[in-house]
């Protein structure tokens, strides 16, 4: 869910509908306001990065990305077991073949794994930071470069956060952002893409609005040809509700940090239910802390008492049996239907695709490790006794079971 919104938002958007001017290029003497313009200015400013692209969801960034680095029909893109079904999904969006690697004890893509996984077809390695969490991104951009494969950072969930002293979606080739409604900053929908090179910005910015895209100065001399793209435009309502949003964001990363680092510093050493490891603690986004248990039936109990006594608390496999983040779930990747139509299926049609098998076991330790966790989902509204009242009850209710 959004974490803060009101007026700044609304008068955004009413500035946005006073001016009738809805699509992101208009004419300024008549009442454009450059919201979304504005807004891929200011983001790439925030994140570190020469451009960024506005999307319409999390998906379209991924696809608009990875298309954007070239990737495409059987090219093989590593992803982590636990993440959204859309990062799977755009890899199959665009043509190429997704293989599934295990996460670390930091719930996020295992550089080892990785390393494991890595084939000549090889092309593209999505690390994601699930919840806020940085991955262990330096091992991942080390192996990527020695092999010469591209990194998407898949910063969906992470929107403002780091990893020693740099934002999430600069390390990588490029960062897919996603600004829908569980997200860090929300418009209800809508994403960004960034990057650092030219010819990849030209290309992100022709994938994702194939009709349209002269109409930004920046593309007015272009250096690569016209190609047949997509329409993933964003609006002047959604760039104005994420102008709004960007303000808060500093702020609510500062909040939801600081409360972070008390619990875990609070439960570090706890004899039953101690924090996961995090790879950047200082550059968490601060969204949810993981608690690790000894068992799966463990953390059921453990996540059903903290939510009975008023800590937001969640585990895996049992009251989220149809959750898409954990790949046992990805139905389309595991009985490999890439596409409606198999003649446009990369499973049917690539050497890849054809190879590649899955199976619902593939990924034991990603399996193990969100099933003995509980994630902690913490609220930046919390006040300094409610954030020590919380960590007492965890305390307490993982003695008891």
């Amino acid at each position: 869910m959004a974490y803060a919104m009101g007026r700044p938002e609304i008068a955004a958007v009413a500035k946005v509908i006073n001016s009738k001017f809805l699509f992101r290029y208009g004419d300024p003497k008549a009442g454009w306001t450059r919201q979304v313009e504005t807004f891929e200015n200011r983001f790439a400013k925030f994140i570190g990065t020469k451009y960024a692209v506005a999307t319409t969801s999390g998906t379209a960034s991924l696809a608009t990305a990875l298309s954007a680095l070239g990737i495409g029909h059987g090219d093989e893109v590593i992803v982590p077991g636990y993440t959204f079904m859309a990062t799977p999904l755009s890899v199959l969006n665009i043509g190429a073949i997704p293989v599934v690697a295990e996460i670390d004890s930091g719930m996020t893509l295992d550089p080892e794994d990785v390393r494991r996984k890595i084939t000549p077809r090889t092309k593209c390695i999505i690390p994601v930071y699930m919840v806020g969490l940085p991955a262990n991104i330096k091992p991942l951009l080390k192996l990527a470069r020695a092999k010469r494969i591209k990194v998407v950072e898949d910063c969906c969930q992470a929107t403002g956060g780091s990893y020693r002293g740099r934002r999430l979606g600069a390390w990588g080739d490029a960062g897919a952002f996603s600004h829908n409604h569980y997200k860090t900053i929300s418009a209800g929908e809508g994403g960004t893409v960034t990057m650092n090179d030219r010819i990849m910005f030209e290309r992100a910015m022709i994938y994702q609005d194939a009709g349209a895209y002269f109409f930004d100065p920046r593309m007015r001399k272009l250096h690569i040809k016209y190609f047949a793209g997509m329409n993933f435009r964003m609006s002047e309502l959604l760039g104005a509700m994420l102008n709004a949003q960007l303000y808060r964001l500093p702020g609510l990363l500062r909040k939801m940090n600081s409360i972070k680092r008390r619990m875990y510093a609070k439960l570090a050493g706890h004899p039953v239910c101690p924090p996961a490891p995090v790879h950047d603690l200082k550059g968490d986004c601060g969204k949810a802390l993981f608690l690790h248990v000894e068992s799966s039936e463990m953390a059921k109990r453990l996540s059903e008492k903290l939510s009975g006594r008023g800590v937001p608390a969640q585990s895996w496999f049992h009251d989220l049996n149809s959750d898409r983040h954990v790949y046992q779930n990805w139905w389309p990747i595991l009985d490999k239907r890439g596409h409606i139509d198999p003649r446009q299926d990369p499973y049917k049609t690539s050497a890849a695709g054809r190879k590649i098998k899955y199976s619902r076991g593939m990924c034991p330790r990603t399996l193990d490790l969100l099933g003995r966790s509980v994630a902690v989902h913490i609220s930046p509204h919390w006040s300094a006794g409610e954030v020590d009242r919380k960590i007492g009850t965890i305390d307490r209710v993982a003695r008891e079971i």
